[in-house]
């Protein structure tokens, strides 16, 4: 189990790289007019996407370090579901930019330990 939780760790460090898909910008008058919305917008669409790719790809990276196949599915989709859903909206923008939760190893061995109880 000690790989999975190695796994985890690789996934989410690397998964803290991802950039923003959306950059806002308000260059235009129609953009100015509703740059308060279409911030709005443009964030909740980035969380989305964030938050789906975070999930996504950290349970591949997780699995693929692994390297045990099948085994590591569960272990890996219930700690980053579980570093997924404690991450708060600002936290994850964060991420994006390249910046870690302060707390971020606790997270991650709080996570990884419950997930592999028995």
């Amino acid at each position: 189990m000690k790989i999975l939780s190695l796994a985890v760790i690789g996934a989410t460090i690397l998964l803290s790289a991802c950039q923003p898909s959306a950059e806002q910008n308000s260059n235009t008058p129609v953009q100015a007019a509703s740059s308060a919305s279409l911030s709005s917008k443009m964030e909740a669409g980035y969380l989305k996407g964030f938050r789906e790719s975070f999930v996504k790809e950290g349970v591949a990276s997780c699995m693929q370090t692994a390297n045990v196949g099948e085994k590591s599915r569960q272990p890996c989709e219930c700690s980053i579901n579980k570093l997924n859903a404690s991450l708060t909206d600002a936290e994850a923008i964060d991420m994006g930019k390249g910046h870690l939760p302060k707390d971020w190893q606790q997270r991650i061995e709080t996570a990884f330990n419950e997930c592999t109880k028995k």
